[in-house]
């Protein structure tokens, strides 16, 4: 289609763009195309709406607007080129000035550029973690729409639990809120390669799993979608492949050997790939539906894993009330699984997060309050050092410098001296990360995600600026104060109580946060302690745990497993050093197990599955209370070598005993669980004490644990208490398990005690940290304290020395100096108190058995920052024995 013209187009073109030229050159280069287009359009526009009439207004406007603007632009232009011009005309005599005159002190320089940069860095530290783990999203594409699924009833309190695969299978396709949906469940594989065998954790996922997530194999492909009957190829993980193959591409289209069956291995992921667990080494692909479809009764197994992608444009709020509208009908179709449950929908970061933000936040305002008392210990230095420089700003005002002048100058010195310290910092803080790494601080996630990235680099970019502002300002203010300038010439100090009120308000500030860290650190240090020395319910010194998962390949069905464990435990008990051996599917304070939950019920009731409560069933053999030393309340251990056709036995906790049966002895008594065939009756043989089983903070819940040998489990964890070291048995009893038939490897050797570590790491962390930065203040506080009490003996010596010709003793105004001390630190300890106090409540959350205000915490440590303060006031009052009166009558 051709452009319509008009008459004299070409012409009134060709002037148009003479006229333009009033511009500067760089709009033309900019935008003259534009322009030229839009002036031949409206051109055309005038001349077919009113003839020439309309072309004569048009060049009229043209004109007009040219002038107007043309020579506007240029002036504008070479206005800010002149501007920033002079600004650097300006600030480069003065970042020469103040680079001069730091390198003339170097001593202080160093001092405060280490002080800063000992905040500064902590800081970027712990905002590169918080910025990478809570702010950044996850490292999949528009990570925003992922969420996960779960099922919750009020009724029975349970909250937050894995759908169940026929749930699962309902949902999907059921609502425009979800564009797709995966499901996975964390298992382990036993690879065997010429004549190698190691036991590997791995995740069954549907084959929608990497679709969900956005992320495609390195190499070879993804799962297709009929792939996972019941289940498919395998999918390898980045480490596992170069471990194992070497990095050989070739392994696409081969076939390893996992769990006694061969799977063909169809991509690798990239590397860091490390979703759902950093510890998986394959994915398999899998049709739950196939495994669990015939089985109607697995409606009520809530186990599974799901993420989910949200429709474009979906809301959390939107996907929850859609999946409400279609669980209520499944509700109304399977009520016996389903009345009162209801879906929940929560952000994948939320969920990857959560257990580490608490935590994070925690040591980020820890931080800040440490990079604060640093800003307080400069400013304090910066105005001690006025006194030395109080001639030459009175000299530069005299000769014409106005404050806004001496301002600006004092700023960019400023801004130079936290440049520095910015600079060292950012070394500080990636040492501090390579230092987190190292000690896998309580398992934080994404911690491999952390890096000194851009962002990072511009908050402390941001940061060097804020702390030159923080211990610059007061500083600066009181050097070119109106009320100083007189008195400086004649003194060459800083005269008047102003000054020495500043850097005593600066002292009881370091005072406070110092007291509050340390408040801090003890509280934690008391509560990591009561942690690691916690009743767990079990004794862990001694133990040696591992875990066998074995091939049901190689297992001639459930009698065979049984006769294995129990040969294998037989075998194992007779090792020296050991004591006592036993198994079951899931152990305290391990992550890896598999640990679950069924409905149980008084015998005789008529509750269905889904109104009652559930009890978390361990399956385990006889001899396992006592390897784990487990306490008996009453009854004692099922027998061994129980037939399946028998009448099933458990042992159950105490929390569960008061349930069913408060105020009496259940042991004897019968309940039902439905567990695998539905509804069936356990008789109680023993009580035992509680088990806090997901660590100390756990609250106890109901607990049974069921006859190995009637209900007999492919993986299990075993538990060898011996009577010494149980590392030193390790390699023995790796040995053992490897030559008993068919030869199935043990995995996840740890003793008892490193998985209470492994469990308390996060406090440990958190512990460990603040009590870096406690320390770090506690000397900031004490130097600041020092430095300000001998700044103001140095600045009394005339008044001292006509005190002592006039016979006061030296001892008595050493003794006012320490009470004046005290009192600053009393004041500084009160608002440390005040502080602490406020931010009880976030800190006793975090705490365990310990009471963040308990007085005598708060008391002695107050009283331990009163004398470091007092003792910093005798070391610097000691000048005051030394004095001689006349000298210092005589000095001016």
């Amino acid at each position: 289609m051709t452009r319509p013209q008009a008459p004299g187009l070409g012409v009134a073109l060709a002037a148009y763009r003479a006229m333009l030229r009033l511009f500067p050159r760089r709009f033309r280069d900019s935008f003259g195309g534009e322009a030229e287009g839009l002036f031949r359009d409206l051109y055309v526009e005038a001349y077919q709406r009113s003839g020439f009439s309309g072309v004569i207004a048009h060049l009229g406007r043209t004109v007009i607007n040219t002038l107007r603007h043309g020579p506007a632009e240029r002036w504008a232009l070479r206005r800010n080129r002149e501007v920033y011009q002079g600004l650097g005309r300006r600030l480069g005599p003065d970042f020469r000035f103040a680079w001069r005159t730091l390198r003339r002190a170097p001593g202080f320089t160093l001092t405060a550029v280490l002080t800063l940069a000992l905040g500064m860095g902590a800081t970027i530290a712990l905002y590169s973690m918080v910025s990478g783990v809570l702010v950044q999203p996850l490292p999949y594409p528009e990570a925003d729409r992922l969420v996960q699924l779960w099922e919750s009833n009020k009724a029975t309190e349970r909250s937050k639990e894995g759908p169940s695969p026929l749930n699962v299978r309902d949902w999907r396709g059921s609502t425009t809120a979800i564009e797709d949906l995966a499901a996975w469940y964390l298992t382990s594989g036993t690879f065997r390669d010429d004549g190698v065998a190691e036991e590997n954790r791995s995740a069954q996922v549907t084959t929608s799993f990497f679709r969900v997530l956005g992320v495609a194999p390195a190499l070879g492909r993804d799962f297709l979608d009929d792939e996972g009957s019941p289940y498919g190829p395998l999918i390898l993980s980045h480490p596992f492949w170069l471990r194992v193959f070497g990095g050989d591409p070739g392994v696409i289209g081969r076939t390893m050997e996992l769990s006694g069956a061969r799977y063909e291995v169809v991509g690798v992921m990239p590397e860091g790939f490390e979703f759902p667990d950093p510890g998986v080494q394959y994915w398999l692909a899998w049709d739950f539906d196939a495994v669990y479809g015939p089985r109607p009764e697995t409606r009520t197994w809530r186990f599974l894993q799901t993420v989910a992608r949200l429709s474009l444009g979906t809301r959390v709020s939107d996907a929850k009330a859609e999946l409400s509208a279609v669980h209520r009908a499944l509700g109304e179709r399977y009520p016996d699984a389903n009345r009162g449950w209801e879906v929940e929908v929560t952000r994948l970061h939320d969920e990857v997060v959560s257990e580490a933000r608490a935590t994070l936040l925690l040591a980020l305002g820890a931080v800040a309050a440490l990079l604060l008392l640093a800003c307080a210990n400069v400013a304090n230095l910066l105005l001690a050092r006025a006194s030395h420089r109080t001639r030459e700003v009175s000299l530069r005002q005299a000769l014409g410098a106005g404050r806004r002048q001496l301002l600006r100058q004092l700023t960019v010195e400023h801004l130079l001296l936290a440049f520095m310290a910015g600079v060292a910092g950012l070394l500080i803080g990636w040492t501090l990360l390579e230092l987190v790494g190292v000690m896998d601080a309580g398992q934080i996630p994404r911690l491999a995600e952390v890096a000194i990235d851009g962002p990072v680099l511009l908050f402390a970019g941001g940061l060097v600026v804020a702390t030159s502002l923080l211990f610059g300002l007061a500083p600066a203010v009181r050097l070119i104060a109106p009320d100083g300038s007189r008195s400086m010439l004649v003194s060459g100090r800083v005269a008047g109580p102003a000054g020495d009120w500043m850097r005593k308000g600066l002292v009881a500030v370091q005072i406070g946060l110092a007291l509050a860290l340390l408040v801090g650190a003890g509280l934690f240090a008391e509560s990591f302690a009561r942690l690691r020395t916690a009743d767990l319910g079990f004794a862990p010194s001694g133990v040696l745990t591992f875990r066998v998962s074995l091939d049901s390949q190689r297992i001639d069905g459930q009698e065979d497993i049984a006769r294995y464990y129990d040969a294998l435990l037989e075998r194992l008990g007779t090792l020296p050093g050991v004591v006592s051996a036993g198994a079951a599917q899931t152990l305290p304070v391990n992550p890896v197990g598999n640990d679950f939950s069924r409905p149980y019920r008084s015998a005789g009731s008529t509750e269905a599955p889904a109104d009652a409560a559930t009890v978390a069933l361990r399956i385990a053999t006889p001899g396992y209370f006592r390897a784990a030393g487990m306490r008996f309340l009453s009854g004692g251990p099922f027998p061994a070598g129980l037939n399946p056709s028998e009448p099933g036995v458990a042992v159950i906790n105490e929390t569960l005993a008061r349930r069913l049966w408060p105020g009496r002895d259940p042991v004897g008594e019968t309940l039902e669980i439905d567990f695998r065939q539905g509804w069936g009756p356990y008789r109680v043989t023993g009580v035992i004490q509680d088990v806090m089983h997901r660590g100390a903070r756990s609250v106890a819940q109901e607990e049974a644990y069921l006859s190995h040998s009637q209900s007999p489990y492919l993986a299990m964890s075993l538990v060898l208490r011996t009577s010494g070291d149980p590392d030193a048995v390790t390699e023995e009893a790796r040995r053992t398990v490897l030559t008993q038939p068919p030869g199935q490897p043990g995995h996840h050797f740890v003793s008892f005690d490193d998985l209470i570590a492994d469990n308390t790491a996060a406090d440990a962390f958190l512990a460990l940290f603040l009590a870096l930065f406690a320390a770090t203040s506690l000397v900031l506080a004490a130097a600041g304290t020092y430095g300000v009490v001998a700044y103001g003996v140095a600045a009394r010596r005339r008044e001292f020395g006509i005190r002592l010709a006039l016979g006061a003793e030296a001892g008595g105004l050493r003794r006012s100096v320490t009470r004046e001390t005290l009192a600053l630190a009393a004041v500084g300890v009160a608002g440390g108190l005040v502080l602490v106090l406020s931010l009880g409540r976030v800190l006793e959350s975090l705490l365990y058995q310990v009471d963040a205000w308990a007085p005598w915490t708060l008391g002695i440590l107050s009283v331990a920052m009163l004398v470091v303060a007092a003792l910093a006031g005798l070391l610097s009052a000691r000048p005051i024995t030394r004095l001689d009166p006349a000298a210092s009558l005589r000095a001016d």
